[in-house]
């Protein structure tokens, strides 16, 4: 499974704190244009600038298959969220994935041997990416978590992600409230709660 890696960053404007689990998350708002986001991890950041794929790549729609579908247009909002996300992400061949609890909409973008997961909240949201290679193994969870008192994060409120073709079961074994299996539907996977911790997949 995947390093842990989580990525934490308050900013005014969000009422969540939002969590990466995976290569990091990216915390991105409408309202707080001086604040700049939440960094990834450093092996996510292209060593140069990478041009928008013109199709999905063969083995993404492979491995996930809402890829196989006709692309969904995004809100003009979370395009201006997610303009310079980089990875050669094409926008143009997002698709919608909300599984059903989840906080917001989800959405799955496309890039250059990347794959990035969006969740829309109101007029913030955050998105988490890894390899196409690392979503097929181990899938991309982005986790919601509660601010506490002192900015910290609290528990993790829930968590949503996405998983390939072939896993049939998503379970959170390091849930505080005991292990959780989470509701999937085709590639998309939402769980109140989760863990700090990789889910178990099941294929």
């Amino acid at each position: 499974m995947n390093t842990l890696a989580l990525k934490r960053r308050g900013i005014p404007a969000l009422l969540l704190i939002l969590l990466g689990i995976a290569v990091g998350a990216t915390v991105l708002s409408l309202d707080d244009s001086s604040s700049s986001p939440a960094a990834p991890e450093a092996q996510s950041q292209p060593t140069e600038k990478v041009a928008p794929i013109a199709a999905v790549q063969p083995d993404q729609a492979r491995a996930f298959g809402l890829f196989r579908g006709t692309p969904e247009e995004l809100p003009a909002s979370v395009k201006l969220m997610l303009g310079g996300e980089g990875h050669g992400l094409n926008l143009a061949l997002a698709q919608k994935a909300t599984p059903p609890g989840a906080e917001g909409p989800v959405w799955v973008i496309p890039g250059d041997d990347w794959i990035c997961v969006f969740v829309e909240l109101d007029r913030s949201g955050a998105s988490s990416c890894d390899t196409t290679q690392g979503a097929v193994a181990d899938g991309i969870d982005l986790a919601i978590a509660s601010p506490s008192v002192d900015g910290e994060a609290s528990e993790i409120k829930s968590t949503v992600g996405l998983v390939a073709d072939q896993v049939t079961a998503v379970r959170f074994d390091g849930n505080p409230r005991g292990p959780e299996k989470a509701n999937l539907e085709g590639n998309a996977f939402y769980v109140e709660g989760g863990s700090q911790a990789a889910p178990a997949l099941t294929r």
